[in-house]
């Protein structure tokens, strides 16, 4: 299924959801966290995962199986 993983900072959380065989649309208010991230996923499992830099006020959500916000919700 697909996830959404809110305020992604270094890709912990999308690591283990990908591991777990989720497709998983990321964001962060920090372009850099997209870094973070990309070095961490294995090339095979690139195309299940998307990056967004933008605030939650401008975060556009799609329909998804699972949210996650673990880090996030104390900055919104």
């Amino acid at each position: 299924g697909e996830a959404i993983d809110l305020g992604c900072g270094t890709g912990n959380d999308t690591l283990y959801l990908l591991q777990q065989g989720w497709t998983v649309r990321t964001m962060d208010n920090e372009e850099c966290a997209k870094d973070y991230l990309m070095r961490k996923v294995p090339s095979s499992w690139r195309k299940r995962v998307s990056f967004e830099a933008c605030s939650f006020e401008k975060f556009v959500f799609s329909k998804a199986l699972l949210v996650n916000a673990s880090f996030c919700l104390e900055y919104c």
